[in-house]
């Protein structure tokens, strides 16, 4: 009985959420061609110019720069300039190269590849082979190193797959040929010994030997795990494999015969599967891991007989042998439409040695390690710079970055990678580097990640330049591995001289003689500021302002400090224009418990009203900063609204009143107040000045008031209220 993946939904949905992004090789070697996928794919003829006739395996290795390192056609191995250095070597009676090769950089070299390979003899018996090929830093190749890995005479077919790197500096090798699936892990001193991940017995396989012969193998890495995906060449089944859990589905393609290439979408919810048979052709298959879905994507038998291989330009190539005139040409399959399109590519595929069902030949494309571009990487992980600062600020690119060189420009870096410098160069305005005798290009030699961090100005290799010179330059900072693989980030900064120095000048509204801007006041009591329109004032500074400050103490009668209510707070602003009425009710205040005060704007409005404070404010720029303070005085008698607060929501007593009424009043203020009937007849009206108003309420004479209701109006500083009085 067939073992099916249980806990469906859970699997699926690890599955999916933990998708690796993939990326692939720049180029294939497809003879007499190359592939170029760095952009729209293009050809072009492989060194040595080999013959354009049928062969059974390719691959190469190219270096950053499309430059071919090394290439392989079946069992001949060529150099760079295509000359043939060597051959894949046989394994005793086993001298039939199978279907795929896999090139595999050692795991910490950067002059080194695995070439993982298989040879049968007959109609069973199989070696799984490797070689280890060297390329100098003239480009010469060498072999190394040959190895067997495996031998079974019960199997005639092997499927291979090849991980990325993974922790501790290893890749895991996949092999799939009966009895079993084999794991071995590739590190820096060789394949290991085969470890047999799973042994399936004929129960689990009814169908045995068929179940394990495959002619392509490949794998899809989660942050889980590993996904092992082939199809059988003997059996119209395609096989997902996890070998974390030995749990594997197998899924049936109806009306087919045989199963000839296998791959995965590049996110890895899909599979597409090329089949041959009566209904062959292209297959997707959704939902692998669960109750698969199949559906077929091609209308008739045409890309029956071919691989499918991820490219880099995110389409899964596969080669269509029966659409005329491009018969024998690589068609596509758009994984994010699942639409199949000839490409652009008008280059023939040779790889067709072998013959296949019916005499029909059986084409293979270069075996790719999925998610890896080791054009560059090789057998180093890829440096990255995982963040870049100075003087914690992130990088405004492709925006300016402004600095001023009388402070440190401190540059923090932090990356993967061996080693790391800078190259420091003038520039004008519009980026353009400067030439001529104004110009300035320096480069820091190459040195730990660490001794980036460090000031701008007296970097080692730029004579210190920034320390006295100003202008707009563009910073380089580049990181690179041990195999030289280079990566930058660009800072563009506009550097000035030391500026004007900052010169605080304030003052305060005092609300107290009708908000004319007064000096601070250093003695007690304090200036006397209205809780509604107190404010200060910064426009009477001085120099280059880029910030300006702000903290505030709350102090007893004496000046002697109680709690701080607002930490020093930094604004920053361009210049000190427009920097009046800075309104202390609109600064948020930060939550004071001790107070009840939850935090937010309006403090003086609400909770800070009748104490004593010391405000301290500042004006500063990178090269240095002035403050200067007050102590004040928060009348809290200026706002109609409090006052009522203060008076529990009423400010004329007694209730209901007789031959008189007494209004509580903002002291020292004038008030005018009115009293109007209910047939809206003005009956008082009268205009205090501040000395009648000294002792906070005023006595109003109502004897020949007649009893009813009425309403008063209060009037005070632009402020009104309303209230009703009963006599």
């Amino acid at each position: 009985m067939i073992k099916k993946i249980t806990l469906l939904i859970v699997l699926c949905c690890i599955l999916l959420s933990n998708l690796i992004a993939q990326t692939q090789q720049n180029y294939w070697v497809v003879p007499p061609n190359k592939i170029d996928f760095t952009g729209t794919p293009t050809s072009s003829s492989l060194p040595g110019s080999p013959s354009a006739s049928t062969y059974l395996n390719s691959n190469g290795v190219f270096d950053e720069n499309g430059n071919i390192l090394f290439y392989l056609q079946d069992n001949s191995v060529y150099n760079s300039s295509g000359s043939t250095i060597g051959s894949l070597a046989n394994y005793g009676s086993y001298v039939d190269l199978q279907d795929e090769i896999a090139i595999v950089p050692v795991p910490g070299s950067c002059t080194e590849w695995y070439v993982i390979y298989s040879k049968h003899t007959g109609t069973v018996g199989v070696a799984l082979l490797y070689s280890k090929v060297n390329v100098s830093s003239s480009g010469v190749v060498t072999f190394v190193s040959n190895g067997n890995l495996i031998e079974t005479n019960t199997s005639n077919l092997v499927g291979i797959a090849v991980s990325r790197i993974k922790a501790g500096n290893i890749r895991n090798l996949y092999c799939v040929a009966y009895p079993s699936v084999r794991s071995f892990q590739i590190s820096s001193s060789g394949i290991g010994s085969g470890s047999t991940v799973v042994t399936y017995s004929l129960s689990t396989f009814p169908d045995g030997l068929n179940s394990l012969n495959t002619r392509e193998a490949e794998i899809y890495e989660t942050v889980s795990g590993d996904y092992i995906l082939w199809g059988s060449s003997n059996l119209n089944k395609v096989f997902v494999y996890d070998p974390n859990t030995a749990l594997v589905n197998i899924i049936t393609i109806p009306s087919t015969t045989h199963v000839n290439g296998v791959e995965f979408s590049p996110n890895g919810t899909k599979i597409y599967a090329s089949v041959y048979g009566s209904s062959g052709g292209i297959y997707r298959i959704t939902d692998y891991t669960s109750t698969a879905t199949v559906t077929r994507l091609t209308s008739g038998r045409d890309y029956e007989l071919s691989h499918l291989e991820l490219a880099r330009d995110g389409y899964i190539y596969g080669v269509n042998h029966l659409s005329t005139p491009t018969a024998g040409r690589l068609g596509r399959i758009n994984p994010s439409t699942d639409v199949i399109s000839a490409s652009a590519l008008s280059i023939e595929i040779y790889s067709t040695a072998v013959s296949g069902p019916s005499g029909a030949g059986y084409y293979r494309l270069p075996d790719q390690v999925d998610g890896e571009n080791y054009t560059y990487n090789r057998g180093i992980g890829v440096p990255i710079i995982t963040s870049s600062t100075i003087n914690g600020q992130s990088n405004a690119s492709p925006g300016w970055n402004t600095f001023y060189n009388c402070v440190a420009i401190n540059q923090v870096v932090s990356a993967s990678g061996s080693q790391g410098r800078i190259i420091l160069t003038k520039v004008d305005a519009s980026k353009n580097v400067i030439v001529g005798g104004s110009a300035f290009s320096a480069t820091t030699s190459w040195n730990t990640i660490a001794s980036l961090n460090a000031d701008l100005r007296t970097f080692s290799g730029t004579s210190n330049h920034l320390n006295s010179n100003n202008g707009y330059y563009k910073l380089e900072i580049q990181v690179k591995n041990s195999c030289d693989k280079i990566e930058s980030v660009v800072w563009w900064l506009q550097v000035n001289a030391t500026p004007t120095p900052a010169s605080v000048s304030f003052t305060l509204n005092d609300y107290a003689t009708a908000g004319i801007p007064d000096a601070p006041v250093k003695t007690m009591t304090g200036l006397a500021l209205g809780i509604y329109s107190g404010s200060y004032n910064l426009n009477n500074s001085s120099g280059t302002v880029t910030y300006h400050t702000v903290q505030i103490d709350q102090v007893d009668a004496s000046g002697a400090y109680i709690r701080t209510i607002l930490p020093t707070t930094t604004i920053n602003v361009a210049g000190v224009s427009g920097l009046t009425s800075l309104a202390l009710n609109g600064i948020n205040i930060p939550a004071i418990p001790a107070l009840s005060w939850g935090g937010g704007t309006g403090f003086f409005a609400t909770k800070g009203y009748g104490n004593y404070y010391k405000l301290t404010v500042g004006v500063g720029n990178d090269c240095g900063s002035s403050t200067d303070w007050s102590y004040v005085n928060m009348n809290c008698y200026c706002r109609l609204a409090n006052l009522a607060e203060e008076s529990n929501g009423s400010l004329a007593y007694p209730v209901p009143f007789d031959s008189y009424l007494i209004m509580n009043v903002p002291k020292n203020e004038s008030v005018k107040i009115s009293i109007i009937n209910s047939l809206g007849e003005k009956l008082y009206d009268k205009e205090f000045d501040a000395s009648e108003t000294s002792g906070g309420m005023v006595e109003i004479e109502t004897i020949n008031m007649d009893k009813g209701l009425y309403i008063y109006r209060m009037e005070s500083n632009g402020e009104s209220i309303s209230g009703k009085i009963i006599k």
